[in-house]
């Protein structure tokens, strides 16, 4: 698990807890995207939208840098 997995992870967790009855959803961009996706559990949350989920963290850099 990576720092960034972790700390979704911890989000959606605290999340109910803190909004007892509310439904609870994720937005992932770059390197959150990336890291939504692996785990030993999928994230617990009623919506995932994902966007700018590259191969690797080198495609993933160079777009977040400009590069691309």
């Amino acid at each position: 698990m990576t720092l960034i997995s972790g700390c979704l992870t911890v989000a959606a967790m605290f999340a109910p807890r803190r909004l007892p009855g509310e439904q609870v959803g994720a937005i992932g961009l770059l390197f959150s995207a990336a890291a939504a996706l692996p785990g030993p559990k999928p994230l617990q949350v009623g919506a995932l939208v994902l966007g700018s989920v590259y191969p690797d963290i080198e495609v993933t850099l160079s777009v977040a840098c400009g590069s691309r």
